[in-house]
């Protein structure tokens, strides 16, 4: 594709956020149509979904995950893709971070009712609630990147590191490649359709699963196939939630200026319209709000954990789980992991506790 030609018109800056718009925009339609969300997922596994539907929301996740390492490792076969320098293989040596910030991530993505992904969506069709989440966890998120909480992100990743010259990806250190990989992650997409075909998911969602997976490869190439053609420099990266709220925050303290606005932009900007137009083409548009203070302090408090674990686990369920995770990159994985864990208890806790005062006004269902 001839990007040249758009520079012209619009410039690099805005090429580049135009294409993560137009990635944006294909996730936000199928996650708002699939519902697809981790912290679901984890309830399937922890077996508190409670309608009927067990491990529809678990495949569905699979599906997605599965789609984005099978396309995102026959990228780097083919050569239309080159991740050695990215941030993920590069520089994610604390463990003690993805450990702790996963965990943590976990717990608050179940207080709140739904992962980042999820609740950015969700804001998107009137989710008052949703939004609430997502300023708390910008701001905490920004405090621990750039801000008072950066002391002690940085006594946290120091706890445990890998020494240098450790080995980052799993492919590599295991002695296999990227077709090893692709050829992993078609079948992780046919048993999870197989299973999700038992547990009464559609075609359609196999469908938008396929889609959600691919815009992580989409992600991938565009911002590699960019950063060869632009002048100023840009980060070779795919989808996340993490950063881009971060930039938001410093965009919007200098003014919003054009020059700065990029990949993780454009991207929000993209989840944002495409859930919107969803909501709007299924009925989905409603307005929501907390019916309680405690409610609103439980999601203050998971918002909260999400924006200091997200930043110590270098991503979300979304940034580490799927965009990391298609590299086989050992610091996401190991972040996924936690982020389940940490997730898994905090939904059997909550259900064993759901007859109790303090619960019974927040009931145990998926963030909608």
């Amino acid at each position: 594709m001839d990007f040249t030609a758009i520079f012209d018109v619009i410039g690099e800056p805005a090429t580049v956020a135009l294409g993560a718009l137009l990635v944006g925009l294909l996730f936000g339609v199928g996650a708002r149509i699939s519902n697809f969300c981790l912290r679901s997922a984890v309830m399937d596994l922890a077996g508190t979904q409670g309608n009927g539907a067990r491990w529809h929301s678990f495949c569905l996740w699979l599906m997605v995950f599965g789609t984005a390492v099978a396309a995102t490792q026959s990228a780097i076969f083919s050569g239309l893709l080159d991740v050695e320098d990215v941030r993920q293989l590069t520089s994610a040596r604390s463990l003690s971070g993805v450990l702790i910030g996963g965990a943590l991530f976990g717990v608050g993505m179940s207080l709140t009712r739904g992962c980042v992904s999820r609740l950015t969506v969700l804001s998107a069709n009137g989710n008052l609630r949703a939004v609430f989440s997502l300023v708390v966890f910008a701001a905490v998120a920004f405090a621990t990147f750039n801000g008072a909480l950066t002391p002690l992100r940085q006594a946290v990743l120091g706890l445990w590191t890998l020494k240098p010259g450790s080995e980052l990806s799993l492919l590599p250190s295991s002695g296999f490649g990227p077709l090893i990989g692709a050829a992993a992650g078609a079948v992780i997409v046919i048993v999870a359709i197989i299973y999700g075909w038992s547990s009464r998911s559609s075609i359609a969602t196999a469908l938008w699963a396929i889609v959600l997976g691919a815009t992580i490869t989409a992600g991938w190439w565009l911002t590699y196939t960019l950063s060869d053609l632009v002048f100023e420099p840009i980060a070779v990266e795919s989808l996340s939630f993490i950063r881009p709220a971060i930039d938001m925050i410093s965009i919007g303290m200098a003014g919003f200026p054009l020059s700065e606005v990029g990949f993780g932009t454009g991207l929000l900007i993209g989840v944002l319209i495409g859930s919107f137009s969803a909501g709007l083409i299924t009925g989905g548009m409603k307005i929501e709000w907390f019916d309680r203070v405690m409610t609103a302090g439980r999601y203050a408090a998971g918002a909260s954990l999400m924006g200091f674990g997200g930043v110590l686990a270098g991503g979300c369920s979304v940034g580490a789980g799927l965009t990391g995770g298609a590299l086989f990159a050992l610091g996401p994985l190991v972040a996924l992991a936690s982020m389940v864990g940490g997730s898994l208890l905090t939904e059997l806790v909550l259900f064993r506790l759901k007859d109790g005062s303090a619960i019974k006004e927040s009931k145990l269902l998926p963030a909608e």
